[in-house]
């Protein structure tokens, strides 16, 4: 619907000039609808008009399928970079700075237009169980982990429980809100979280699926920004890090680094194995 309208996100890959588009994000009954400049040139605040538009068509879209926008529930980020020449780095530019008189809106639960919230860019905000930022805000996701451990102690301690059934209990209910291991035998949430990093690399990209092009786009820009002739993870992670934007596949790599050190410096052969094939993967399909 978007996407025929004219709206959304489109850009060329850094290397081999392929289209990359993206309109929105949805899963269930959430979606993350996306409105963006055409060029670097297309400033933060000449675009608000299509924002508006954008949620416009949106909230009717959702109307004229039988379902309505609770504004209480919804909310936008406005993403826009400067450059900061006295660090040599790009930075986060808030509302106020770039569109301090735009109000964005959309069609509420009663069909009259509602005001929704801007957040900035490192508010984080609950989205499917997971706290959400552009400027990413790990004291948000730590608070609400937090918050969701005391709730399950408050809520198990003053039951009885058999101790054969706390692990069962664990890592069927608590753990499917929790993902946190609290040393009982349970995988590290960080080391989950690296493994199903690697997994996505392995198959969005191998499948060519649109993720996998998302991936594909990101890994060009990181060596055009590096300079450098080979993929992220093909690169000496020590010598080109500091080159290179904070990203998850920045991340990887450095895991991967990580992991071929250990046991007293010697590689372990799986880790190896693991990174050849991703570097394998990435060349092939690059």
């Amino acid at each position: 619907m978007t996407e025929a309208m004219g709206y959304g996100f489109e850009c060329l890959s850094a290397l081999e000039s392929q289209l990359v588009t993206s309109q929105c994000f949805c899963f269930v009954n959430n979606a993350h609808v996306i409105e963006a400049g055409n060029t670097v040139h297309h400033l933060g605040e000449a675009i608000c008009a299509f924002v508006q538009d954008t949620a416009t068509l949106w909230g009717g879209g959702i109307r004229a399928t039988g379902g309505a926008t609770n504004p209480k529930k919804s909310f936008w980020w406005l993403i826009h970079f400067d450059w900061d020449s006295r660090i040599g780095t790009w930075k986060f530019c808030g509302k106020k700075a770039v569109a301090p008189d735009f109000d964005l809106q959309i069609q509420g639960l009663s069909g009259a237009a509602k005001s929704l919230r801007c957040l900035k860019p490192d508010d984080s905000e609950r989205t499917l169980g997971v706290m959400l930022a552009p400027l990413e805000n790990l004291k948000a996701d730590e608070d609400q982990l937090l918050a969701k451990a005391k709730d399950w102690a408050e809520q198990l301690w003053p039951n009885l429980l058999h101790k054969y059934d706390v692990l069962p209990l664990i890592r069927l209910t608590i753990m499917k809100k929790l993902e946190y291991p609290m040393g009982l035998g349970l995988p590290h949430p960080f080391g989950c979280q690296v493994f199903k990093h690697l997994k996505m690399l392995l198959q969005h990209m191998a499948n060519r699926s649109k993720t996998g092009d998302y991936m594909e786009a990101n890994f060009q820009a990181h060596q055009l920004e590096t300079g450098t002739s080979f993929a992220i993870l093909q690169q000496v992670y020590n010598n080109t890090a500091i080159l290179a934007s904070d990203l998850w596949m920045k991340q990887c790599g450095m895991n991967l680094r990580v992991w071929t050190s250990m046991s007293l410096g010697t590689p372990q052969p799986y880790h190896i194995a693991l990174r050849t094939i991703l570097c394998w993967w990435i060349s092939s399909s690059t």
